[in-house]
């Protein structure tokens, strides 16, 4: 038997709808060919540093592979420099060869307002002494309206919340570090991040934001 919903209940039908399908985001299905471009500002200065580009070369094995290329840069040496990049399909972490020991988990699939994660890592200091531990906590804040170059995107805002300590001549050092992601299932990536940490002495070490200029991805 046909039936019909009646208009009260097909905009209600229709709102739970759109509200089931923006409580979850699921890992991407990313593929060779998909590409981003990003534009980084220096937040203290309000100035742009750089624009790049991130091309997908390969997806096996549960890794991506991708080439990163700077199209314009403040120092005019490093355009058109291109590096080989991996990261982790599961979770869209780059891989870090100066990580010792444990790992970041940048976004812990599928995502859901509420969810939380904890990681830690260990990295070399690179000015001796003891290996630098970092502890971090992420938590999916809530659906967000994002507007950048590329235009605007319905993204998950996911914060990373923690700090840094290593020993430096028997000397204990520590700072805060927080990085603000919007990841964006439309975009298969985040499509805005800021990020800031400061050193023991409380100066600012890095205050930039990355936001998507443009991007090409395979259907």
């Amino acid at each position: 038997m046909n039936r019909m919903l009646l208009p009260g209940l097909a905009l209600a039908a229709l709102v739970a709808g759109n509200v089931a399908a923006q409580s979850a985001a699921g890992r991407p299905e990313v593929q060779p060919g998909d590409r981003w471009t990003f534009r980084t500002t220096d937040l203290q200065k309000d100035e742009e540093i750089q624009t790049y580009e991130l091309r997908v070369t390969d997806v096996s094995g549960g890794r991506l592979t991708l080439v990163s290329t700077i199209l314009s840069s403040k120092a005019a040496a490093d355009v058109g420099k291109q590096r080989t990049l991996r990261a982790n399909a599961s979770t869209w972490t780059f891989e870090n060869a100066g990580i010792r020991e444990g790992k970041v988990v940048t976004f812990l699939f599928p995502l859901d307002v509420a969810k939380t994660w904890e990681y830690e890592f260990k990295w070399k200091n690179p000015y001796g002494g003891d290996l630098g531990t970092t502890r971090m906590s992420a938590k999916v804040e809530r659906w967000e309206d994002v507007a950048t170059p590329a235009g605007t995107f319905k993204a998950l805002k996911v914060v990373h919340d923690g700090g840094w300590s290593s020993t430096y001549n028997g000397e204990m050092m520590a700072g805060p570090r927080r990085e603000t992601l919007w990841y964006a299932p439309e975009a298969k990536r985040w499509v805005k991040r800021e990020y800031h940490d400061r050193g023991a002495s409380g100066r600012t070490i890095q205050n930039v934001r990355d936001e998507l200029v443009a991007l090409e991805l395979q259907r």
